[in-house]
C-alpha cells in the first residue's frame, strides 16, 4: 500500500472513530432537549467540532494517546521474527532469492519467502512469518480496495454537489424580479429583513425555496402570484427568511462539505435530518407569528398535495427540497400542540453551555488515536537480528531499559546542534575521556545501558579502520532502534552495508533496515532517499542494493528489481556471475513472465554452486514448465535429480520434491511423479501443503496404472 493511501487510511480510521463518539454525545443531549434552537445550537457546535476534528486527525505534531487496540490498525505494528541462522561457509549464498511455487497451479501453494540456507528451526520459524506476512498483505490488498472505493464515492458526493452548485446558479439567473407589490410584503411582514435580500419568481421550482449562502434571494413559484393566498404568500416569505436569518444556508452548505468525507457514515446522515428537521420547526414557528397557526398548517398540508401531484425529482433532490410526509406530519403537530410554545430564539447561556460542552469534549476525542505513537514505537517487536538482552529488575519490569530509554531521550533533547562550536567543544571533552577506540569500546562494554551509547559513539569517532566500526555500528543498532528518530539506524545499517565483505552481514543488515523503515511507516522516505541518489550516480552500489530488496519484498515491483539488479550486475562485467544476484534477478523475472529468461539465468547459475545446483535446476525445470517448453522442463528436473539432492532444511526439502513432482506430472513421467510427491509428503506437518500434495499425488498414480 502507498505512503499516501496508508496516511489517509489512518486519518480516516481516526477521524471515523472520534466523529461517532462526538456524534453520539452530541445525540444523548439533543435527546434531553425539547426546544428546537437550543437543539440547533448544539448542531453548529457539533458541526463546527467535526470540522476541527477533521483538521486535528491530520496534524502531525498534534499529542495522542493510542487506543489499546492502536497496533492492529497501525502501519508501524508488524509480527517479531528472528533473521534465520547461516551455515558456516555460506556467507556467499545468505542473500539467494526466495523459493518459488511452480507447476500449472500456482496459487495451490503459496511459497514462503525464506532464506535457503537458512536450517530446521529457522524455516520453521520463516514459515510462520511467511503466513503472517501473508496475512498481513492480505489485509493491506483489501485495505487499498476499501480506500479507492471510498475515493470512488467521494467523487460522486462532489459530483452530487457541484450538480447541485450549477443548478442553483443556473436557478438564479433564470428567475426574475418580483413585482414591487411582492416586494412591499416582505417589507410589511419581516420589516427587519436584510435589504439585500430579493424575492425572485421561476418557473421551475415548485415551492418557496431560499438559495445563497451570503447574498441569499427568496425564490416563488409563479404559481404564487396567480393562485396563492395572501396567507400563503406572507408564510412562505416568513418561513424562507427565517431560514436566511437563522444562518441555515450557510450551515447546510457547510454539512454537505462536510458529506464528502463523511458520506459513508450513518450517524452523520441520520445527524444531518435531525439538523434539517429542527430548521424547518424554527422556520415554521417564525411563520406561525405571522398568521394564524391553524391557517398556516393548513397552508403547509395545500403546499405538500400541490407538490405530490408536480415535483421535479432531479432538481427536489439536489437542492434538499424533499419533504417526506411524516416530517410534514410532525411539523404540523407541534405547530398546533398549545401546550408547547416553540422558542424562535435560543437562549445566551444554553448557546455558552453547549458551545462549551463540544469544545470540551472536542479537545478530548483529540488526544486519542489509532496509530501507534512513537511513544509506544520502542515498545514494539522489532525485525531484525537479536538484541543484547538487558536486565529485568526484581519486580518483573523492565526498568533498566525505561532508564536506558529515558537517558538516551534525554541526550539527545540536551545535545548541542551539530556543527556549533558548543558541539565541537562538547565532542571533544566527551572523546578525551578515552585515549584511544579500543579503550572507549571496552568502556561501552561493560558500562550500563544509558552510558553504553555515549561510549560506542565516541570509539566511532576515535576509530580509523571500517571493520572496527562495523563492529561499533552493529553495537548501537540495538539502541538506535529504540530512539524515535530513524536517522540513526539509516546511518548505522548504511554503514555496514557499504563497507563490509561479508555478504551474508550486508544481505541481513539490508532486510532489517528496510523491515525497521517499514514498522516505522518510513520506507517511502528510504525509497526517496536511494532514489534521489540514483539520480545523481545510476552507479550507486549501496542505493542499489537496498532498494532492490525494498522492491523485491516490501513494495513489490519486479519489473524495477529486475532493472535494479540488472544494473548491479552490469558494474562488473569481468567478474563471474554472482550466484546471490542472479538468482534474485531470475526470479524478479519469473514474477514478470519471462520465464524463458529466467530459466536461462538458472541454467546458467546451476554448475557454479554444487550445493545449490540442484535447487537451480528445479527452479529452472519450473520455469521451461510455465514457458509450455515440457522437452526442457523435463531435462531440467532430471540434471535436478541427478545433482546433490537439496538438504539445507526439511522445508526446502519439502519443496524441491513437490516442485519436481508437478514438473514430472506435467511432462508425463508419472512413476517419477509419484515418488517425488510422496517425499515431499514425508518432509512436511503442514496441514495445506500435505492436502495439496496427497491431491497431486493421487492423480500422479492414477496415471501410472493406466499407463500400465
Amino acid at each position: 500500500m502507498d505512503g499516501w493511501m496508508r496516511d489517509l487510511t489512518i486519518w480516516l480510521a481516526d477521524y471515523y472513530l472520534l466523529a461517532t463518539l462526538l456524534l453520539i454525545v452530541t445525540a444523548g443531549v439533543k435527546r434531553l432537549v425539547r426546544q428546537p434552537a437550543q437543539r440547533m445550537a448544539l448542531s453548529r457546535a457539533t458541526v463546527a467540532g467535526l470540522v476541527c476534528l477533521a483538521v486535528i486527525t491530520a496534524a502531525p505534531g498534534w499529542p495522542r494517546v493510542s487506543l489499546p487496540f492502536a497496533t492492529v490498525l497501525s502501519p508501524a505494528h508488524r509480527v517479531a521474527v528472528s533473521p534465520p541462522t547461516i551455515a558456516p561457509g555460506d556467507d556467499a549464498i545468505a542473500d539467494l532469492a526466495a523459493p518459488q511455487s511452480s507447476g500449472p497451479d500456482e496459487s495451490s501453494a503459496p511459497m514462503p519467502l525464506t532464506d535457503p540456507t537458512a536450517d530446521v528451526p529457522a524455516a520453521r520459524h520463516t514459515v510462520e512469518h511467511t503466513n503472517n506476512q501473508a496475512s498481513a498483505g492480505t489485509a493491506h490488498r483489501i485495505t487499498a480496495i476499501m480506500i479507492r472505493c471510498f475515493l470512488v464515492g467521494t467523487a460522486l458526493v462532489a459530483i452530487w454537489l457541484a450538480v447541485g452548485v450549477i443548478l442553483t446558479m443556473r436557478l438564479r439567473l433564470m428567475a426574475w424580479h418580483a413585482a414591487e407589490p411582492i416586494q412591499s410584503v416582505l417589507g410589511r411582514v419581516l420589516p427587519d429583513q436584510p435589504a439585500s435580500t430579493r424575492v425572485m419568481l421561476s418557473n421551475r421550482v415548485n415551492q418557496a425555496v431560499a438559495v445563497g449562502c451570503f447574498a441569499a434571494d427568496i425564490i416563488l413559484p409563479r404559481r404564487f402570484i396567480e393562485a396563492e393566498s395572501r396567507v400563503g404568500l406572507e408564510a412562505a416569505l416568513a418561513h424562507e427568511c427565517a431560514h436566511i436569518r437563522n444562518g441555515d444556508l450557510r450551515l447546510l452548505a457547510l454539512m454537505r462539505c462536510l458529506a464528502l468525507v463523511l458520506y459513508a457514515h450513518p450517524l452523520y446522515w441520520a445527524f444531518r435530518r435531525r439538523v434539517q428537521v429542527d430548521q424547518e420547526l424554527l422556520a415554521d414557528a417564525a411563520a406561525g407569528q405571522c398568521c394564524d397557526t391553524a391557517d398556516y398548517a393548513e397552508v403547509l398540508l395545500h403546499w405538500f398535495r400541490t407538490n405530490a401531484a408536480d415535483r421535479s425529482r432531479l432538481m427536489t433532490a439536489t437542492l434538499g427540497l424533499w419533504e417526506r410526509p411524516h416530517s410534514l406530519k410532525r411539523r404540523i403537530a407541534m405547530l398546533l400542540d398549545d401546550g408547547f410554545r416553540v422558542q424562535t430564539d435560543c437562549p445566551t447561556a444554553w448557546r455558552a453551555f453547549g458551545s462549551g460542552l463540544l469544545i470540551a469534549a472536542v479537545f478530548a476525542l483529540s488526544f486519542f488515536t489509532l496509530r501507534t505513537t512513537p511513544d509506544s514505537m520502542a515498545d514494539e517487536v522489532q525485525v531484525g537480528e537479536p538484541e543484547s538482552p538487558v536486565p529485568l529488575a526484581a519486580d518483573g519490569n523492565n526498568a533498566a531499559a525505561e532508564e536506558s530509554k529515558d537517558a538516551e531521550q534525554a541526550d539527545d533533547a540536551t545535545a548541542p546542534a551539530a556543527g556549533s562550536a558548543e558541539a565541537t567543544s562538547d565532542t571533544k571533552s566527551r572523546d578525551s575521556k578515552y585515549r584511544s577506540a579500543e579503550e572507549a569500546w571496552r568502556a561501552g562494554i561493560a558500562g550500563n545501558s544509558a552510558a553504553r551509547r555515549k561510549a560506542f559513539e565516541a570509539a566511532l569517532r576515535l576509530a580509523s579502520d571500517d571493520a572496527f566500526k562495523i563492529r561499533i555500528y552493529e553495537a548501537l543498532r540495538p539502541t538506535y532502534r529504540r530512539l524515535s528518530g530513524v536517522d540513526k539506524m539509516v546511518e548505522a545499517c548504511e554503514f555496514i552495508i557499504r563497507h563490509t565483505d561479508s555478504d551474508a552481514k550486508r544481505s541481513l543488515t539490508r532486510r532489517d533496515l528496510v523491515s525497521f523503515m517499514y514498522q516505522r511507516g518510513k520506507l517511502d522516505r528510504l525509497v526517496s532517499r536511494h532514489e534521489g541518489v540514483l539520480k545523481e550516480d545510476s552507479n550507486d552500489r549501496t542505493s542499489l542494493y537496498i532498494l532492490s530488496e525494498v522492491y523485491d519484498r516490501a513494495r513489490p515491483n519486479p519489473k524495477r528489481a529486475a532493472e535494479l539488479l540488472q544494473r548491479m550486475m552490469d558494474l562488473e562485467p569481468d567478474k563471474p556471475l554472482d550466484v546471490s544476484t542472479t538468482a534474485k534477478l531470475a526470479m524478479q523475472l519469473v514474477r514478470q513472465k519471462k520465464y524463458s529468461e529466467s530459466a536461462e539465468l538458472y541454467e546458467k547459475i546451476a554448475p557454479l554452486d554444487e550445493n545449490l545446483a540442484a535447487w537451480h535446476w528445479k527452479e529452472a525445470a519450473s520455469a521451461w514448465l510455465k514457458q509450455g517448453a515440457n522437452d526442457k522442463a523435463l531435462a531440467a528436473a532430471k540434471k535436478a535429480t541427478a545433482s546433490t539432492p537439496e538438504k539445507r532444511s526439511k522445508l526446502l526439502i519439502h519443496f524441491w520434491h513437490r516442485h519436481l513432482g508437478e514438473v514430472f506430472l506435467a511432462t508425463g513421467e508419472f512413476k517419477l511423479a509419484a515418488s517425488h510427491l510422496e517425499h515431499a509428503i514425508e518432509n512436511t506437518d503442514i496441514e495445506g501443503y500435505l492436502r495439496d500434495c496427497r491431491g497431486l499425488l493421487a492423480e500422479a498414480r492414477l496415471k501410472a496404472d493406466d499407463g500400465n
